[in-house]
C-alpha cells in the first residue's frame, strides 16, 4: 500500500522536485508528480479556503493549470 501524502522528495533542478517512491518489487524510485515551491504555496492555500469562498473556484482552476504545465515541464527534464 502506498501512501500518497507521505511521498519522498527529491529535486530534478533548482526549480523543480519530482515526488515518488521506491518501489519494493523492482527496487526502482519511480515518480509520482513533479512539483514546485511556487505550486507547493498554491496547493496549501486552496486547502486551507473554504469551497464556499467567492475566489476559490478561481484558485482552483488557476492550480491545476499550473500543477497541469509544471507535470508536462517536469516530464521534459
Amino acid at each position: 500500500m502506498l501512501d500518497l501524502e507521505k511521498l519522498e522528495k527529491r529535486p530534478v533542478s533548482k526549480l523543480y522536485f519530482v515526488e515518488g517512491f521506491l518501489c519494493q518489487h523492482c527496487e526502482r524510485w519511480e515518480p509520482v508528480f513533479f512539483t514546485t515551491l511556487q505550486l507547493q504555496e498554491s496547493m496549501k492555500k486552496l486547502a486551507q479556503m473554504s469551497p464556499h469562498n467567492p475566489s476559490y473556484s478561481y484558485h482552483l482552476s488557476k492550480t491545476l493549470k499550473r500543477a497541469e504545465e509544471i507535470q508536462k515541464r517536469g516530464e521534459a527534464v
